[in-house]
């Protein structure tokens, strides 16, 4: 198994509008949503067959730091995973 995480600061506003656009990311790659964006939870993660990706959003002011990390079998997948979804978060 291989992983690859990436931090970033995010401008997205709100915890919940950082979660929307992880989940339409991951949407947008055919993923399936095994925990959707949720004013309760800070996470979204979804996958397919080949890997899963879980963005983490914490608070920070007027954004909120974000966390994208990607699972799969070989590292290439991963990081191509990981860097989709987080360049769909603004």
């Amino acid at each position: 198994m291989n992983v690859q995480w990436g931090l970033f600061t995010s401008n997205a506003g709100t915890s919940f509008q950082g979660q929307s656009e992880a989940e339409n990311a991951m949407r947008g790659q055919g993923y399936a949503i095994y925990t959707p964006a949720n004013n309760d939870s800070y996470t979204v993660i979804g996958g397919n067959g080949n890997v899963i990706v879980q963005a983490t959003f914490v608070p920070q002011g007027s954004g909120q730091y974000v966390v994208v990390t990607a699972y799969a079998d070989d590292e290439p997948s991963a990081e191509q995973a990981r860097n989709v979804i987080r360049s769909g978060i603004r």
